[in-house]
């Protein structure tokens, strides 16, 4: 704040500016008024009915009928789990996927399903740019793309979404932060 004050004059734009408790902060400390500015495309996002699960096999049972359902319904639709309970929730989402991705290959029915998993310390660690490289070549229209990623490790993340007939990306929050 103290570094800000120096300054006779702030000029900015931000899209995420937005509660109340931020823009009387900014009031309150730089007398700065903020202006609700319009879309100029129309917002895509939509929060659909959160649900909740009892137990680790009703969990797992939800996200697989999810996944089989995403397929039938747009079959090449990309689909981000976050998971913000850290890397056990990771690895357990992970396992169902593979699970997924098992039965369809064994049955030889339904759509492939591709599984990349992001963690942590695979941001850490680098690896995080392999994969964002990884992310840029793949065809993310070739199958039923898949990312597990804790809530940090997608960050930054671009995913190259097809443009023709895109849905876009299919988030499941696979837990809230507490």
């Amino acid at each position: 704040v103290t570094y800000l004050r120096q300054y006779r004059t702030l000029h900015g734009v931000t899209g995420t500016l937005g509660t109340d408790e931020d823009r009387n902060f900014l009031r309150e400390n730089f007398f700065v008024e903020a202006q609700d500015v319009p879309r100029c495309r129309p917002q895509l996002f939509r929060e659909l009915t959160p649900w909740w699960c009892e137990d680790e096999e009703q969990h797992k049972n939800k996200i697989t009928e999810l996944l089989d359902a995403l397929a039938a319904k747009t079959p090449r639709q990309p689909v981000l789990i976050v998971c913000s309970d850290g890397i056990s929730l990771v690895n357990q989402v992970a396992s169902y996927v593979r699970a997924v991705k098992e039965a369809r290959e064994k049955s030889k029915t339904g759509i492939p399903l591709r599984l990349t998993v992001l963690r942590d310390q695979d941001c850490l660690l680098g690896d995080a740019a392999k994969y964002k490289t990884d992310f840029e070549k793949t065809d993310l229209t070739a199958a039923q793309y898949v990312v597990v990623a804790t809530n940090i490790a997608g960050r930054g993340t671009d995913f190259k979404l097809p443009k023709k007939d895109s849905m876009g990306l299919y988030v499941i929050l696979a837990s809230f932060p507490e």
